[in-house]
């Protein structure tokens, strides 16, 4: 009995584990959903990291968020399962009105799309200049939407 505990129950253990393991890993997502956040009929300049929107697979439970980061540059990529999603901009996530609407994507190759948003303020004109010690910007802030008012403007 000892020699059964000592020798076949790790074989058994290790043969159990490795089963487990095939059977649970499943193929990375294939496909690549990427686009542009689109302000006043441009990539919308953003905050790198801070901005997010969530993606929604339809038909699992349960139902969970994917949150896709939105760069710098207005541009997002996630990759993705096939499936359907619903695409919504989570509230109070960025310089525009939270969009009230979700867009429904459907995913079965890669997919490039554009997320429209309506943005508080558009900045225009922007202009440098580097001086001794110094950075000189000029630009033009046009308000777009009336709801909000401007606070202030910084450089970072």
């Amino acid at each position: 009995m000892k020699t059964l505990f000592k020798y076949y129950l790790p074989v058994l253990a290790f043969v159990l584990l490795m089963a487990s393991c095939a059977k649970d890993n499943l193929k990375a997502p294939a496909f690549k959903f990427s686009g542009r956040v689109i302000a006043a009929g441009e990539a919308a300049g953003v905050r790198a990291g801070g901005i997010t929107f969530e993606l929604w697979q339809k038909g699992y439970s349960p139902v969970a968020r994917i949150p896709v980061l939105v760069g710098a540059d207005g541009t997002f990529s996630a990759l993705l399962y096939e499936g359907h999603y619903k695409m919504v901009g989570a509230r109070g996530n960025g310089p525009w009105i939270d969009p009230v609407d979700s867009i429904d994507v459907r995913i079965d190759k890669d997919m490039v799309m554009d997320f429209p948003v309506d943005p508080f303020f558009v900045i225009r004109d922007v202009a440098f200049q580097k001086g001794v010690g110094t950075v000189t910007v000029t630009c033009t802030v046009q308000s777009v939407n009336k709801t909000r008012t401007l606070e202030a403007v910084r450089l970072y």
